[in-house]
């Protein structure tokens, strides 16, 4: 990209940024709400929605799918683990068909000394599994306001917002357990994960129809049926798809076993940063913090004043970012 172009793509995002209409148009595509239903909240068409929301994936700032599945639900388990930062260990990785197959996450991490980071996803019949188990990811929602970047007056004002913030769940209900999912539940939750824009129900049902018509009947009606009992059962719910590190965001880590955490990420939710979290099977939480490059110190000394035990690993290279092992119950059903 020209000198010149690298000027208008930061005017223009700077621009963007400096409205408070487009923060909120942020706001309520994180939540997971529909176009049309955004533009009656801010009183837009839903034609004006779109154009934002076609901005920031031009831009490169909604790179992630609108809506999480909770994977365990359906039947399957989420692990991870830290493995020594050599190369062998990587291309092991990588190169075993048993452990990529069910790899969701790998990273380059810094924990003190570099690591390798990974998260797997496994259906609960598979023995073998490598790792710990953790939870599904939640995250809590920022509701951003001007000014977008904070960072000016940021020590003080996280201090003065936790001192008033409370430590209430604002995470959404875990999902209700699904008896025997099959393909179309499957597919349904693999196309909603990677979905940028609106869910297309009638989209899903024809690229089911290329991808699986051969091995299960699918209809626009068991697609529509289907599709809303994952809903209402909380199994597809909706995630932060925003990625700022192009606007001097960077995604940071905690393991803390804080016990108000929730309280900490609505106070950083309150300062335009994302909070994300999972829970350990030994009581301690995984953070995930994208917050502007210059407070990530601050962050990491405010958390470690409130649980002197936290760690945090920051992500240098990512390597993989996959959605659900959709492929596994492809060949199950193959058999």
């Amino acid at each position: 990209m020209s000198p010149s172009n690298v000027f208008v793509t930061e005017f223009a995002v700077k621009n963007f940024l400096d409205s408070q209409v487009n923060l909120d148009i942020l706001t309520y595509l994180a939540k997971g709400s529909s176009f049309r239903q955004i533009g009656r909240k801010i009183g837009k068409k839903h034609s004006h929605v779109q154009s934002r929301s076609d901005f920031l994936r031009k831009h490169s700032m909604m790179t992630f799918g609108r809506w999480n599945i909770d994977v365990q639900a359906l039947g399957m388990v989420k692990t991870f683990e830290f493995c020594e930062f050599k190369e062998e260990i990587k291309n092991e990785i990588l190169g075993n068909e048993n452990k990529n197959f069910y790899l969701s996450y790998l990273a380059q991490v810094i924990m003190g000394e570099m690591k390798y980071f990974s998260m797997y996803t496994y259906p609960e019949e598979i023995k073998d599994k490598i790792g710990s188990e953790i939870t599904n990811w939640y995250y809590t929602f920022p509701h951003f306001t001007l000014p977008f970047f904070k960072n000016g007056y940021f020590e003080k004002e996280i201090e003065k917002i936790f001192e008033k913030e409370n430590n209430e769940n604002p995470l959404p209900p875990r999902g209700e357990k699904i008896k025997n999912p099959d393909l179309i539940d499957m597919y349904i939750c693999r196309y909603a994960q990677l979905e940028l824009g609106d869910i297309n129900l009638k989209r899903y049902t024809r690229k089911m129809e290329e991808e699986i018509g051969q091995l299960i009947d699918v209809h626009y009606s068991t697609v529509r049926n289907r599709f809303q009992r994952l809903r209402k059962k909380n199994v597809i719910y909706p995630i932060i798809p925003l990625d700022f590190t192009g606007i001097s965001y960077t995604p940071v880590f905690f393991i803390t076993a804080y016990n108000q955490v929730f309280r900490f990420m609505k106070t950083l939710n309150k300062l335009n940063i994302i909070t994300g979290i999972s829970f350990t099977e030994d009581g301690k939480n995984i953070l995930y913090i994208q917050c502007p490059y210059d407070t990530k110190n601050a962050i990491a000394n405010f958390l470690s004043n409130l649980d002197g035990k936290s760690k945090m690993f920051s992500i240098t290279n990512m390597y993989v970012n996959r959605g659900l092992p959709y492929k596994y119950y492809l060949r199950k059903h193959e058999k």
